[in-house]
This record gives structure tokens, C-alpha cells and sequence, in this order.
């Protein structure tokens, strides 16, 4: 999440350094920085890397991974030698978000990032945009091993070597057991929230219900809706009762 400060206008490194121990204090074991949960395409490039560098000077020594994508392969580029410099454990890359690529443009990029970005990166397809890539996004991995390819993924639901990335931590790190021991009866519930807000929506919403000041959205992306609220902290609830029933 990138919280802000109250007028939205930059980032807030009070509200950063609460965020990362937060989770760290519920079991966290890792970070994603940058991904959909994150508001990544309503920070400017500096912002990005501002937010990184906060995560990393608060994150105890726990891996940091960060979403590089961008719109040119100079700003994955970019992103990834930043990461790699502060000591991020890998990057994250998805296609870019607007635009119609070829197959050889997406190769292009790709092996551009793989050769100059000096950090084991993975890329991930979450609309299957770049299917047809399949033959030659395996010949680029042969070029480095730790280029992995991961097909139709989420940027924020994925398994990282031993570590698993997922926006149920929205709940906090200390819940996702208790949702995916019940998945069958939360997955409906999780599954109209993010529909009604998104995951960045839905995820700012779940900190603020939890206790945890990350401010508000910055436009055009502002504040969950109403319904979306009552479906959260409808789950909130159930969680709640659950942890409560465990204690018993």
C-alpha cells in the first residue's frame, strides 16, 4: 500500500514506517512493494522509488520484492537497478498496462530487463496479453535461470520461492490462515469486495477498519463505497467471532 499524506499530495514516511511494522507485527514475512494492492500507476516514478526505500529501512531484514512494471522498458529498466542498489530480493514485472505489443517487442523488453536490471526478476501475465510469447519467453529464460515466467498469475497473488503473495493480507498477516481454512465460505465475500472497490480500494479500507492510519486514496482512486464497507466489515466480523471462538 502507499499511504499518503492527508491531502494526497506525496507520500508519508510516518504512515509507511506504521504500515510496514503493522504487518511485521502480525507475522508478515515478506513485502510486495508496488503492486495493484499499491496505487503503483498513481505514483510517479520518484515516488516509487521513494516508497522502496522507506520499505527497506523498515522491513527487519524480511524480503522485499517490488513491482517494476512500467510503461517503457527503460522504466523497468530503471526501477529494477534502483531495486537491486537498495537490496530488494527480486522484481516483479507485468506488461505494460496500455498499448498492443508484438511479439518480438515483448521479447525485446524482456531480455532488456533480464540482461541490464541486475535482479532476479519474474514476470507475470495476469491477462494473458503476451500468450503467444510462450516459445520465445522460454528461449529468454534459458538465458538466465532466474528468469521466471508465470502464467496468468496476479501481481499480487503469486508464490515467490518459498513465500506466498497474496491480498488476503489485506486482513493482516495474522488472519489469512483463519480465511483459507474457511475459503469455501469467505471466497464469495473476499471475491464481491475486491469487485466493488478493487484490491487497492478494498486493501486501504481493511488497514484503516484494522487500525492502521494509511489515509486516503489519491484521485482519481479514492475511498471504498459504501456497500464495499459493509461486505468488509462483514468478514471483519466473522474473523473476529473465529478468532475469538480459537481463544475458547
Amino acid at each position: 500500500m502507499a499511504p499518503f499524506t492527508d491531502d494526497t499530495s506525496t507520500l508519508s514516511e510516518v504512515r509507511v514506517a506504521r504500515l510496514v511494522r503493522f504487518h511485521l507485527e502480525r507475522g508478515a514475512g515478506g513485502f510486495l512493494v508496488g503492486g495493484e494492492a499499491g496505487d503503483t500507476f498513481q505514483l510517479a516514478h520518484s515516488e516509487r522509488k521513494q516508497l522502496l526505500e522507506w520499505v527497506m529501512r523498515e522491513c527487519a531484514g524480511v524480503p522485499v520484492w517490488v513491482n517494476t512494471s512500467a510503461t517503457t522498458t527503460a522504466g523497468v529498466v530503471d526501477l529494477c537497478q534502483h531495486a537491486s542498489r537498495r537490496g530488494a530480493k527480486g522484481a516483479v514485472v507485468c506488461p505494460p498496462p496500455t498499448g498492443h505489443f508484438f511479439a518480438h517487442e515483448g521479447i525485446g523488453m524482456l531480455m532488456a530487463v533480464n540482461r541490464h536490471g541486475n535482479l532476479q526478476s519474474v514476470f507475470v501475465d495476469p491477462e494473458g496479453k503476451w500468450d503467444e510469447y510462450e516459445s520465445p519467453v522460454a528461449k529468454a529464460e534459458a538465458v538466465d535461470a532466474s528468469w521466471q515466467v508465470l502464467g496468468r498469475p496476479a501481481p499480487d497473488e503469486m508464490r515467490l520461492g518459498e513465500h506466498v503473495v497474496t491480498p488476503l493480507a489485506m486482513f493482516g498477516s495474522d488472519k489469512i490462515g483463519a480465511v483459507v481454512e474457511k475459503i469455501d465460505v469467505f471466497r464469495p465475500a473476499v471475491q464481491s469486495l475486491v469487485r466493488h472497490g478493487g484490491l487497492n480500494r478494498s486493501a486501504r479500507a481493511a488497514l484503516i477498519e484494522l487500525g492502521c492510519d494509511v489515509g486516503s486514496g489519491r484521485s482519481p482512486s479514492y475511498d471504498l463505497s459504501d456497500d464495499g464497507r459493509k461486505i468488509l466489515q462483514g468478514i471483519l466480523a466473522a474473523l473476529a467471532v473465529g478468532a475469538t471462538n480459537d481463544e475458547r
